[in-house]
């Protein structure tokens, strides 16, 4: 539309130029089309930038979650939004108290842009999509909302936790459950360990605390499922009469194999304990 000038010299029995409705009525039009302009202008920028940035883009160490008391919280950060084709950025840490999980569930959570444009994070059950780039996720199909990690509800509450980049550390005492996740193994031949219980679908590695009690020389061999067999290969391996800590991968259903090379003695050796995990976002 053409640009509408104000007419300030039309001489009228008592006014000159036109009258207030009239001349605010121009500039009313005149700031639409100019906004207008600016929208198409910052979408086509949007767009060009979109084709260029990191699509899975996240802060390194930004955007880590955090638990005290009962309020879960996420550290100022910047990430790509899907949606949007533009990067979100949290410049302020934003927090959540937390109330009425279910207990042995995982929580995930997603950040996203609410309608003013602000950014804000949720807190949900429903799994993370597959990966769309590199390894960044969102939440199940639905591409405004940003996978950041995940958190654990045990039988007490969120199981307490360190998350630093790609890496969360339990703060828990592991010797039981849900940490113990192998409790007197004695197999020689491949046996499925899961570690689902405090790895999430996300996860791709674990930080394993490896006991083995064997005393006549017996080693544990630890594999999964898309490595060599544990039976006669291995991808980490626990000395006899030692622990050995590991960050032993898993495969997608958050699992691990291990096998003895010879029957240990005393039988029931092996105690498995889950510390932390390694994961995608």
């Amino acid at each position: 539309m053409a640009q509408k000038l104000i007419d300030l010299l039309t001489q009228h029995p008592t006014w000159v130029g036109d009258l207030f409705p009239v001349a605010f009525g121009k500039c009313n039009d005149n700031f639409t089309d100019l906004y207008a302009l600016y929208d198409a202008l910052a979408n086509l920028i949007a767009e060009s930038s979109a084709k260029t940035l990191d699509r899975g883009a996240i802060s390194t160490n930004g955007l880590l979650l955090s638990f005290s008391g009962s309020t879960l919280s996420l550290s100022p950060g910047v990430a790509f939004i899907p949606s949007t084709g533009k990067l979100l950025a949290v410049t302020a840490t934003l927090s959540k108290a937390m109330s009425g999980m279910a207990q042995n569930t995982w929580y995930h959570v997603y950040l996203f842009a609410k309608a003013d444009r602000t950014p804000d994070f949720e807190v949900v059950t429903t799994a993370p999509s597959a990966v769309y780039f590199g390894t960044a996720r969102t939440k199940s199909a639905d591409t405004s909302r940003r996978y950041v990690g995940s958190v654990r509800v045990g039988a007490s509450g969120i199981l307490k936790f360190e998350h630093h980049g790609d890496r969360v550390v339990y703060l828990e005492d592991t010797q039981g459950a849900p940490f113990q996740v192998l409790a007197a193994g004695s197999s020689t031949v491949a046996a499925t360990v899961s570690a689902a219980q405090v790895a999430p679908v996300t996860a791709y590695a674990v930080l394993l605390n490896a006991l083995n009690a064997a005393a006549n020389g017996a080693y544990t061999r630890l594999s999964n499922s898309k490595g060599p067999s544990a039976q006669s290969g291995y991808m980490a391996l626990a000395a006899p009469s030692s622990v050995s800590v590991v960050q032993m991968p898993v495969d997608g259903a958050q699992a691990y194999t291990y096998a003895y090379d010879l029957a240990p003695s005393p039988a029931g050796a092996a105690y498995h304990r889950i510390n932390g995990y390694f994961f995608e976002r």
